[in-house]
């Protein structure tokens, strides 16, 4: 199943290595993050359980611009016309599909994991 609800009015969407978010006031939906490039199926398939359009999202929020969370937003954005919300240092990457920052975790989070 491609949604879970977390509370009333929003859903995880399990995207394979990463996850996105579908929030759901009653008016408009937002989504936050997009998932590798491919995944957006899931997020029409999620959008069909909750018997809702593609045109419902409304806001697309990124966490950050790495591909695992904006792979999928060309597609989405496409479908949907939603409008974006990035930090604007991540924007350059987002808008010309990389090089991307580094994907290397903290020495603070290697060490918490030993």
């Amino acid at each position: 199943m491609a949604l879970n609800k977390i509370i009333d009015g929003a859903y995880l969407l399990a995207l394979g290595n990463a996850n996105a978010v579908l929030l759901d006031d009653g008016a408009e939906l937002t989504l936050v993050d997009a998932g590798f490039p491919g995944r957006a199926d899931v997020v029409w398939k999620a959008l069909d359980q909750l018997g809702r359009k593609r045109t419902d999202i409304r806001h697309l929020v990124f966490t950050h611009g790495h591909p695992d969370h904006i792979g999928s937003a060309a597609t989405i954005l496409r479908e949907t016309g939603a409008t974006t919300w990035m930090h604007a240092l991540d924007a350059p990457f987002a808008e010309s599909g990389g090089p991307f920052r580094p994907m290397t975790p903290s020495p603070q989070l290697l060490l918490g994991l030993a």
